[in-house]
């Protein structure tokens, strides 16, 4: 981590893009930025921002898209123009995910996992669910990414490894449902078609 605040220096605020890849860059309507990361210096100009995204969600806050609103996320959208001593962090190995994989090519080096050469940080496991007590979906098919090589057995399998030695209930978590999807889409019809693409993109594993 600290290669990422050696990037941010001095900036009182930091936050860090989602980077969608062509196949998801229709997501952009949850927001540029992704709030996987974000650090606030104990600044004037930082305490100001805490401060006024607090003001922000206590207004208005829910998972829900509008122009300028999405959760708690989007609000962020306007920071750049609002805040001067803003840093937008450009390492990619900060905040890999499901939305941005496909822009990257992963090596594995003397036990180090990079990201364009570019040394990975941390995943963010968005849409990973656990389908039984031993049994994982990362829904990677989604974004038509493949389960494989380093992505599988150095980042998936290794954090499902981690889930259930640490399952002290010894039972699946329950995962929230997709209250993504817009009112008015074709459910049944969105259901189906990832049915089909995971026929092709098999995105699901067991330990």
């Amino acid at each position: 981590i600290k290669i990422i605040f050696d990037e941010i220096k001095n900036k009182s605020i930091s936050i860090i893009e989602h980077r969608f890849s062509w196949i998801t860059k229709r997501q952009i309507k949850y927001g540029k930025f992704n709030v996987g990361w974000i650090t606030f210096k104990n600044d004037s100009e930082g305490l100001k921002c805490i401060s006024d995204w607090m003001s922000d969600c206590l207004n208005w806050c829910y998972q829900k898209v509008e122009k300028e609103r999405f959760g708690d996320q989007k609000y962020l959208d306007k920071w750049p123009i609002k805040y001067k001593n803003l840093h937008i962090i450009r390492n990619k190995g900060a905040n890999l995910a499901i939305w941005n994989i496909g822009n990257y090519k992963l090596k594995k080096n003397q036990n180090q996992i990079t990201v364009d050469q570019e040394k990975l940080i941390f995943y963010h496991f968005a849409n990973f669910n656990q389908i039984g007590l031993r049994c994982f979906k990362t829904n990677l098919s989604r974004v038509l990414v493949r389960l494989n090589g380093i992505l599988k057995t150095e980042i998936y399998e290794h954090y499902a490894n981690k889930i259930i030695k640490n399952n002290v209930l010894n039972k699946p978590i329950k995962t929230k449902i997709d209250n993504h999807l817009s009112p008015g889409l074709n459910i049944k019809g969105i259901n189906l078609f990832r049915r089909l693409i995971n026929i092709f993109y098999k995105d699901e594993f067991c330990i």
